[in-house]
């Protein structure tokens, strides 16, 4: 779920098109287009808010409620969001049926963005990326990072990440929780190797999110002044380089009795969530 820090940077640096990868429930749709509708009216009416037996990934696990748009017309202002999971395609095209600006994809998500950006060449956008999709056996997190990066000006958004100082890497479901696959935790010093010839800044929440979550957020084309507002939210910078983030960050043995990442190593992404379905269903 995407952090509420990320409603003021996407309103000061003017962001107009929002890319998510892991659609899932489609929390951070349902977000972020409440704030876009909030910015600019263009982008749609929110006329009112739809809950659903979904439930959020909070601690309180409340149900998750979806806004209604009227008033959509063809806008500047775009919300793109891709899954692999058919059913969780199929859901969300439902819910979001009511606003044209939201565009709901079914593929893999470093080929979708592929196709969306090779679409847009032409184009100058303001893009922040929410990266999410972290669930299978196939990591896509460095392939999608591969394509953005050849962007001159971008925002990346990693959600389940290491925070360095606040992370424990015993307890990848503590608070600044991580994401762990095959032996590795989701860290700067998993990623940083692709930034290396570029001037890219990192930041760091000072509070997890929501769910309890660590997340990054990764700056690239902007100038000091641009991100001066940085200074006012609850984040903290880094420099790329230093070492006290950019060395990989080695789980423990008891990283890898955590249930949740178990669950996820070993039983396919369309098997959990029919899983987690049902149990929504018999508990609503």
């Amino acid at each position: 779920m995407i952090d509420v820090l990320c409603k003021s940077i996407i309103k000061q640096l003017s962001i107009n098109r929002i890319v998510e990868t892991g659609t899932d429930k489609g929390e951070t749709i349902a977000e972020t287009s409440r704030w876009f509708a909030e910015f600019y009216p263009e982008f749609g009416q929110v006329i009112r808010e739809e809950k659903s037996p979904s439930r959020s990934y909070s601690l309180n696990s409340e149900p998750i409620a979806y806004p209604v748009f009227s008033a959509t017309s063809s806008s500047n202002y775009q919300i793109y969001s891709v899954d692999i999971d058919e059913h969780s395609y199929q859901v969300a095209q439902e819910r979001f049926k009511t606003n044209n600006n939201i565009h709901l994809v079914c593929a893999s998500s470093e080929l979708f963005l592929k196709s969306l950006l090779k679409q847009e060449a032409q184009e100058h956008h303001n893009y922040l990326f929410f990266l999410d999709a972290h669930w299978g056996k196939y990591w896509p997190l460095r392939d999608e990072i591969k394509v953005i990066r050849k962007l001159d000006k971008y925002v990346i958004v990693i959600d389940d990440f290491f925070v360095p100082g606040k992370s424990n890497p015993a307890f990848p479901h503590g608070a600044f929780g991580f994401d762990l696959y095959q032996n590795r935790i989701l860290s700067w010093g998993y990623l940083c190797d692709l930034f290396e010839r570029t001037q890219v800044r990192v930041y760091y929440p000072k509070e997890p999110n929501r769910d309890q979550r660590g997340w990054v957020v990764l700056f690239h084309g902007f100038g000091d002044d641009e991100l001066k507002f940085m200074d006012s939210l609850a984040l903290f910078e880094m420099d790329p380089a230093d070492k006290t983030h950019s060395a990989p960050v080695k789980p423990v043995w008891r990283s890898h009795w955590d249930v949740k990442n178990i669950l996820k190593e070993i039983v396919p992404i369309h098997l959990l969530r029919q899983l987690h379905r049902f149990y929504e269903r018999v508990t609503s």
